[in-house]
């Protein structure tokens, strides 16, 4: 069983380029077939947004259920090491295409 990104895609499926959703009405087009790993990289924003959207994990109407929330999650293969950033899936793609050395990519990101 593995989480599923801001898509509602189901890490570590894939590998025909399409994906189980499970948003009713969204494709997954991403391939995360070997990504079984989640990071939560707006954490701090998405339970600030729920709690001001009135989200109550001691409301009986909300179940007590925190898996109610919708977490902006992305799948990657291994866990971030210290330092490294996380981009969506669209923006990584771009960043690959852009800069094909790895040094060169993490020195332009590093420049924001």
């Amino acid at each position: 069983m593995y989480a599923n990104d801001f898509n509602g895609q189901n890490c570590h499926t894939g590998g025909s380029g399409l994906g189980k959703c499970t948003r009713p009405g969204r494709s997954c087009p991403n391939d995360l077939y070997g990504k079984k790993m989640i990071v939560y990289p707006r954490l701090k924003d998405d339970l600030l947004f729920a709690l001001a959207s009135g989200f109550d994990s001691n409301n009986p109407t909300d179940g007590y259920n925190l898996l109610k929330l919708r977490l902006y999650g992305v799948c990657l293969e291994e866990c971030p090491k210290r330092g490294e950033y996380i981009c969506n899936y669209e923006y990584e793609a771009k960043l690959n295409a852009q800069f094909v050395n790895a040094t060169a990519r993490q020195a332009h990101v590093e420049s924001w």
